[in-house]
C-alpha cells in the first residue's frame, strides 16, 4: 500500500522538481481504491467529528446500526516483485448484525499511510463489525490536516470513547503506519488508568524516514518517469516532513514504540516486505525459548512461514512472500488468523489462499 501511494505522493513533484510540492503530496494525499465512493457516500452519517482543546479525531462509527445489510468486497492485485509476476484475486461478503454484541469489546482500528477511514474499514473494519464488534476507524495519517503521521486528535479520540463506551474493554488495530496511532492511543489509555484488552498489528512501519527513501530510490530504478528529480529535492521535502512531527523523531521508531504494545497482541509480518523487514522488528522481540520460532509444514507453508512466540500472550505470524501492499490489503487468510486470535470460529477450509504466479500484470487495487 505504501508504495503506491509513496508513487502518487511524489509524482507531480518528480515533473517539477520542488520540494515544497513534494512535501505537500507526501502529507495530504489518499491513495483511491476503485469502489470505496460509492461507500464513502453509503457512510456519510457515520463519519464523525468530535474535538477538545488538544485537537480534533476524525473517524467512521460502525457501533450502531449500519446503512447496508452487507458489504461486498472484490479485490484484484497484480505487480511485480523482483522477476516474478504476483496476482491475488479474491472476493467476499461480510453480512451485519443489526446490532453489535454488548459483551463484545469495542475495536479501534488505525489505516495506515495514504489510506481513509473507509479504506481502512474495508474490509478489516467490516470483518470485525460483521462478527458482532462494534468498531471505529480512526482517520488516515493524510485524511485531515495536520498530517503529523496519524498522531493528531488521538486525545480527542480517547476522550470520546471514555464519554461513549465506558465500560467496554478495548481492542486496537493497526497497519502499516498506523502502529504510531496504535501505540499513542495504547500510551493515553494506560496513564488513564484503562489499558487495552489487546492489539492487532498488521506489517507494523519500522521507521517512516528509511522506509521512504527506500521506497524513493527504488522508484527511480524502476521508472524513468521519476529520475527527473534531484535526490536533493526528495531529501530536503522527506526532511521538512521530519521536522513537523509532534514527537521526538526517536519515538516515531518502532522500536521506541513497542513498550505501548500489550501482552495479549497479534502481530502480522511478512518475509516479503521493506517496510515493515521482519528480520529487524523480529530482533526487537526476546523469543521465549530458541523453540519459539516454530515451522509450519505442508500447505499452510505457502502462506505462513513460521510462529514466533515472544512475551506471554504476544504472538507474531510470519507470511511468505508477501510483499507490504498485500499485507495492508487485510486478506481472506490474514482475518481468518485474526479470527483466530479473538478466540471466534472459524471455517479452516478456508485458510488455502495462495499467491499465484500470473503472466499478466493487472490494473491494481478494485
Amino acid at each position: 500500500m505504501m508504495r503506491l501511494s509513496i508513487a502518487l505522493l511524489v509524482m507531480l513533484g518528480l515533473l517539477t522538481g520542488c520540494a515544497a510540492v513534494i512535501e505537500r503530496k507526501m502529507t495530504t494525499d489518499v491513495h483511491n481504491v476503485r469502489g470505496m465512493q460509492q461507500i464513502t457516500e453509503h457512510f456519510a452519517d457515520n463519519q464523525v467529528r468530535y474535538c477538545n482543546q488538544e485537537g480534533c479525531a476524525h473517524f467512521l462509527d460502525l457501533s450502531g446500526g449500519m446503512p447496508l445489510e452487507g458489504f461486498s468486497w472484490r479485490a484484484n492485485l497484480s505487480l511485480r516483485d523482483g522477476d516474478r509476476d504476483i496476482d491475488l484475486s479474491e472476493e467476499g461478503r461480510f453480512d451485519f448484525p443489526p446490532a453489535t454484541d454488548a459483551d463484545k469489546p469495542l475495536v479501534i482500528i488505525f489505516p495506515g499511510y495514504g489510506t481513509s477511514s473507509v479504506s481502512g474499514a474495508a474490509p478489516l473494519g467490516m470483518h470485525f463489525r460483521a462478527l458482532g464488534y462494534p468498531v471505529l476507524v480512526n482517520s488516515g495519517p493524510t485524511e485531515h490536516p495536520p498530517f503529523e503521521f496519524g498522531l493528531h486528535g488521538i486525545s480527542a479520540l480517547v476522550e470520546y470513547i471514555a464519554r461513549e463506551f465506558p465500560e467496554r474493554p478495548l481492542i486496537t488495530a493497526g497497519v502499516s503506519m498506523g502502529v504510531l496511532g496504535v501505540t499513542e492511543f495504547n500510551r493515553m489509555q494506560s496513564e488513564s488508568g484503562h489499558d487495552v484488552s489487546g492489539t492487532i498489528l498488521v506489517a507494523p512501519m519500522l521507521d517512516f524516514e528509511s522506509a521512504a527513501n527506500a521506497m524513493f530510490i527504488g522508484m527511480r530504478g524502476d521508472r524513468w518517469l521519476m529520475r527527473g528529480i534531484p535526490q536533493r529535492s526528495f531529501d530536503t521535502a522527506l526532511q521538512r516532513v521530519m521536522s513537523k512531527t509532534p514527537v521526538e523523531r526517536d519515538e516515531l521508531r518502532l522500536e521506541n514504540r513497542i513498550r505501548y504494545i500489550p501482552e495479549n497482541s497479534l502481530i502480522l509480518l511478512s518475509n516479503n516486505d521493506s517496510i515493515a523487514p521482519s528480520q529487524e522488528i523480529l530482533a526487537l522481540f526476546k523469543p521465549l525459548s530458541e523453540e519459539a520460532f516454530s515451522d509450519y509444514e505442508g500447505v499452510q507453508r505457502q502462506m505462513l512461514e513460521a510462529q514466533y512466540m515472544a512475551r506471554h500472550g504476544l504472538t507474531i505470524q510470519l507470511y511468505d512472500r508477501y510483499p507490504h501492499v498485500i499485507m495492508a490489503m487485510s486478506t481472506e487468510e490474514q482475518r481468518t488468523r485474526i479470527s483466530q486470535w479473538l478466540g471466534e470460529p472459524v471455517d479452516h477450509e478456508a485458510i488455502g489462499r495462495t499467491l499465484e504466479n500470473t503472466d499478466e500484470i493487472g490494473e491494481g487495487v478494485n
